[in-house]
């Protein structure tokens, strides 16, 4: 099974309800961040990290008002949200 197979079938296993548009932009993701962390990371705990990143910056305003004083502070008023939307993928 190629790499971005794996990828395919363990994003499947873990939330078989993303939006097409949401898993293709994922994949290709995580196919450039595998190739620098793949050591370290199984493709599972790739696809966990970078998920609630990926919902964080594409479905909230995150992005509008995060610096650098205020990053962990917005990702914890963001993190029921980004919560709800990793929930209703799975």
């Amino acid at each position: 099974m190629t790499f971005e197979a794996k990828i395919h079938k363990a994003i499947f296993e873990l939330y078989p309800n993303i939006p097409i548009k949401d898993k293709v932009t994922l994949i290709n993701k995580i196919k450039s961040f595998s190739k620098k962390k793949n050591d370290f990371l199984n493709i599972r705990e790739i696809i966990t990290m970078m998920i609630a990143a990926h919902v964080r910056h594409n479905y909230t305003d995150y992005d509008k008002l995060v610096n650098p004083e205020n990053k962990n502070i917005l990702r914890k008023e963001y993190s029921s949200i980004v919560a709800k939307i990793i929930n209703s993928w799975r």
